[in-house]
């Protein structure tokens, strides 16, 4: 018999996540993939501030150590 999985999403957070926020993203998430079926929220400090989602292939990476990441890449340029 095949594996039954649960379509999941991950939101990695740096800071404070209220239960408001987190109800916010996950309707949010929700919305906009329709086969979602449980957001988990996990925090990470090194991100230092932001989001980064994580959904099957899809990476939504807005955190504060990616955008420094970016722009130490465009200076060495």
């Amino acid at each position: 018999m095949p594996k039954s999985t649960i379509d999941a999403a991950t939101v990695q957070y740096a800071g404070e996540m209220t239960a408001d926020l987190q109800k916010t993203v996950t309707a949010a998430l929700k919305k906009h993939f329709p086969g979602l079926a449980e957001v988990s929220f996990v925090e990470e400090a090194q991100l230092l501030g932001g989001l980064k989602i994580t959904y099957r292939d899809y990476v939504y990476d807005d955190s504060i150590r990616h955008r420094l990441a970016q722009l130490r890449n465009r200076l060495a340029q």
